[in-house]
């Protein structure tokens, strides 16, 4: 990551408002401590459906859906086994550019592009 130490500190400012805006709506959900929620956040907690339903995170589980598409994992760094057996993925160095990608995506769980745009903004 680079830019001034003002530039950090205003990046880390804002993922850490977006982490406790989460966690807000995660407590709020599903009834957990927000102490436990931060630390699944921060464990990068994988659950399946059953275990999301469990923990309050989602309603129902639907029917599968066959989808036309491949996971990108490059931006976990815990991948529970399963999937990265089902993907062939095996985790891999990353650059100073996608570890960019992965801080934004980590802590606020955005969709990739959010993420490069939000930590692209003000590159030196």
């Amino acid at each position: 990551m680079t830019g001034t130490a003002a530039e950090l500190k205003k990046r880390a400012g804002l993922l850490e408002k977006t982490t406790d805006r989460l966690v807000s709506i995660y407590v709020r959900r599903t009834g957990l401590d927000p102490e436990k929620v931060r630390q699944m956040m921060t464990d990068e907690t994988w659950l399946d459906a059953s275990e999301a339903v469990s923990a309050g995170f989602v309603d129902m589980i639907l029917a599968p859906t066959r989808l036309a598409a491949a996971a990108d994992l490059s931006h976990f760094r815990h991948a529970p086994g399963e999937v990265q057996r089902k993907y062939g993925w095996t985790p891999k160095p990353r650059s100073v550019e996608r570890e960019r990608i992965v801080l934004g995506n980590r802590m606020a769980y955005m969709s990739r592009r959010a993420a490069k745009l939000m930590t692209n903004r003000r590159r030196v």
